[in-house]
């Protein structure tokens, strides 16, 4: 009988029941839920690490992507479920910066923050103080490696996905 592999998060992008997360989230799944519905998997994006999933869920409470310029230095929120519905049913809100416009290695595809994340927190939304999604939370900065290769902990190093990279999936 198959059993919960994991949990992630989340977050409604259009009226029709279309929901963002990351692929790493339900690439190892055979259903996902949403609380007790089935969501269909509509698209999935392994290299931007991006899913679209499909709730019969008419939502018009769902968040906007942002389509200009995000800005080194500006507040962001970040939504999830930090460890999963297990540890509360509530989600969990915590607030940094956008600490650089890349990620590691310059990669383009994302933005660096330093609000607290969790394993959980995947797939939820980085949203700017005007309401709109900066990105899709994806990683914090691998501990270990940070630790072989500097000697020390990398702290509040986590990464989104930038929206045009949501944009480009719900596109296609």
């Amino acid at each position: 009988e198959p059993g919960i592999i994991g949990s992630g998060s989340g977050f409604f992008v259009t009226a029709d029941g279309h929901i963002i997360t990351n692929n790493h989230v339900v690439e190892k799944c055979e259903k996902v839920f949403l609380n007790n519905e089935t969501l269909e998997l509509i698209a999935k994006d392994p290299y931007n690490d991006l899913a679209i999933l499909k709730s019969k869920i008419e939502n018009n409470e769902f968040l906007y992507l942002r389509q200009n310029q995000i800005k080194q230095g500006e507040d962001v929120v970040v939504i999830g479920y930090p460890f999963g519905k297990d540890v509360s049913t509530v989600s969990k809100i915590t607030k940094g910066i956008v600490s650089a416009l890349t990620g590691l290695g310059n990669d383009d595809s994302k933005i660096q923050i330093d609000a607290a994340i969790q394993p959980g927190n995947s797939g939820g939304p980085t949203i700017g103080l005007d309401g709109q999604v900066v990105g899709v939370t994806v990683a914090s900065a691998n501990i270990a490696a940070f630790l072989k290769a500097y000697g020390t902990i990398a702290q509040s190093m986590n990464f989104s996905v930038k929206p045009k990279y949501v944009i480009q999936i719900m596109k296609a």
